[in-house]
């Protein structure tokens, strides 16, 4: 069993008992451990077989357990397990529990980053490009581009898959759906990042941002709207290339019309986005570029807002990655 294999501080005992901090410190103890060993098939088939527990609890545990393993280990697996893993994990796509879910799409990031190509691109063809028949697939769907945009967008980019992941994605963002829409946003914010640090597919940048300058807009729910608006500046924080005048005004535009909205919300969301879109901590070079090519109406509610922006871009929130990463609940990897 795995005691013998890897001494009794492997891990897995603590994830299956006790209370959440327990099981992550188990989670992050065992990613660890697999980045130690080479021959990690007996680890990996522990955890696989304790996804199928009947426990909601461990299930979830072990399905963190198995995105961050993976993610840090994955290649030492056997072609086998790996398969075996994979034959879960696009089962678990409309998984009942939305937590399950989530983790179950972070897993199919991690996976993608050392699958076999071949069987790579058959999952992603076969089970996650074409929207499924109930909204827990479409969402469980939506989660898996989001963690293939997280986990291995260089990749996806060498198999050339951004084309037909980007197709799938526009159609989720324009979901109905809050939890399909905002899974789909946060796998634009992803990608969008992906695009500026590697110059290419640009054709798709532009697609990507005008959705996701919709949903920040006024048609979209509040749940939608403040969602879209966390992902514009997590973009901005990203450390990338900034996004063209253009892009930055589409996105300006929508940012401005949530600051005069009464949901806090939406409101305090935009503030930030806008603070960081326009990188006011800096200066105020893109904000003059941006301002001389508003619409009267948003030039108005710029003028008057332009004080607040710069105070909020000296503010801690707005230097944070925030609280609204889909996957901020798995163990750092």
């Amino acid at each position: 069993g795995i005691n013998a294999e890897y001494g009794e501080s492997s891990g897995i005992n603590a994830e299956y008992g006790g209370t959440r901090e327990v099981r992550e410190k188990g989670v992050t103890a065992l990613t660890k451990l697999v980045s130690l060993h080479n021959r990690v098939d007996n680890l990996f088939t522990d955890i696989h077989s304790g996804t199928k527990n009947e426990n909601l609890s461990t299930r979830e545990t072990m399905f963190s357990a198995l995105q961050g393993t993976m993610y840090i280990g994955g290649s030492n697996m056997s072609a086998n397990l790996a398969l075996s893993i994979s034959v879960t994990l696009t089962n678990h796509l409309g998984a009942p529990e939305d937590i399950i879910r989530t983790a179950n799409g972070a897993c199919i990031g991690s996976l993608a980053t050392f699958f076999n190509e071949e069987e790579l691109e058959k999952l992603i063809r076969d089970k996650i490009l074409s929207q499924g028949p109930t909204k827990e697939i479409r969402h469980g769907q939506a989660l898996a581009i989001a963690g293939l945009m997280r986990y291995a967008p260089s990749r996806m980019s060498k198999m050339d898959l951004i084309g037909p992941l980007t197709g799938s994605l526009l159609k989720f963002m324009d979901s109905d759906n809050v939890q399909v829409c905002n899974a789909a946003n946060y796998a634009a914010g992803r990608l969008i990042i992906h695009l500026q640090d590697s110059d290419e597919n640009q054709d798709y940048l532009g697609k990507v941002v005008a959705l996701l300058a919709k949903n920040c807009g006024h048609n979209s729910s509040n749940d939608v709207r403040s969602f879209a608006n966390n992902m514009v500046h997590m973009i901005n924080i990203a450390g990338v290339q900034p996004l063209s005048d253009d892009l930055v005004k589409s996105l300006l535009v929508p940012l401005l019309d949530s600051t005069t909205k009464k949901i806090p919300a939406v409101r305090s969301s935009s503030e930030v986005a806008i603070a960081t879109l326009l990188r006011l901590k800096a200066n105020e070079d893109v904000a003059n570029r941006i301002s001389s090519n508003l619409d009267p109406k948003s030039l108005e509610i710029f003028n008057r807002f332009l004080p607040t922006a710069k105070r909020v871009a000296g503010e801690n929130r707005t230097h944070n990655g925030h609280e609204n990463n889909i996957f901020s609940f798995l163990p750092e990897v």
